[in-house]
């Protein structure tokens, strides 16, 4: 008799379409599937009022933390309302996952809701993994 492993908990880079992410996590909170979406303080302009509200940081971006299996079945029960798709690693051809410690460190950093955080995504391409970093401006420094 063999015993079958448990999967262990993973924190999976997903990607929704036309702004779904908020709509996707609170729908991953009612079934207690812990997830991460960041957000950033954005000044809007409504009827010539100007006030502040949270909004994604980086569009159609979200993180969920569990295993792979229950992941693909959350894909095929979402897919008519909220189509969901792996952000896949090209080089090793399999979804992208980030380690528990960076993502620990990426949500600290994310939910200070610092005006002076500024997401990067124009210049991610360009970054690969090991690539060297000097951070010179408070609040990081």
């Amino acid at each position: 008799m063999s015993v079958k492993k448990k999967e262990s908990y993973e924190w999976f880079a997903i990607r929704v379409t036309y702004g779904r992410e908020i709509k996707l996590k609170a729908y991953l909170d009612t079934i207690k599937t812990e997830s991460f979406v960041p957000l950033k303080l954005t000044e809007i302009i409504k009827k010539g009022k100007t006030k502040k509200e949270l909004l994604p940081a980086i569009r159609n971006l979200i993180f969920i933390h569990t295993n792979r299996s229950t992941l693909d079945i959350l894909k095929r029960e979402l897919e008519s309302s909220i189509p969901i798709r792996y952000i896949i690693d090209k080089a090793r051809k399999m979804p992208i996952i980030v380690p528990d410690d960076q993502m620990k460190h990426f949500i600290a950093i994310s939910n200070t809701q610092n005006e002076q955080t500024l997401y990067l995504t124009h210049i991610a391409p360009v970054l690969r993994n090991g690539t060297r970093v000097r951070v010179i401006e408070p609040i990081f420094a």
